[in-house]
């Protein structure tokens, strides 16, 4: 398989769990483009998007607590977005 062909895919899988947190939590303020960037580097690895996709339509608590906190500080108007560095933890950016 090539390269564009493994991308697409992957990025199909994580629209799947961008589509669910829409869908469960709220509206994302963001373009589709930036907030499925967003939910990839959130994830992490394949392994951990893998974990998700299995679980769907049930998402876990800290990516519904991190997207929520991602919605609530309006990261496409921010000056100072917020930068996850895990599912859990959240970090201004300076």
């Amino acid at each position: 398989m090539d390269q564009i062909t493994q991308l697409d895919i992957s990025i199909g899988r994580v629209s799947r769990i961008a589509d669910e947190l829409e869908q469960q939590v709220a509206p994302c303020p963001a373009s589709r483009l930036r907030f499925v960037t967003w939910v990839t580097d959130l994830v992490g690895n394949p392994s951990r998007l893998a974990e998700i996709e299995q679980a769907l339509p049930s998402i876990p608590q800290c990516l519904v607590s991190a997207y929520t906190a991602w919605v609530h500080a309006a990261v496409c108007d921010s000056p100072r977005p917020i930068l996850f560095t895990s599912l859990s933890h959240a970090v201004p950016e300076r």
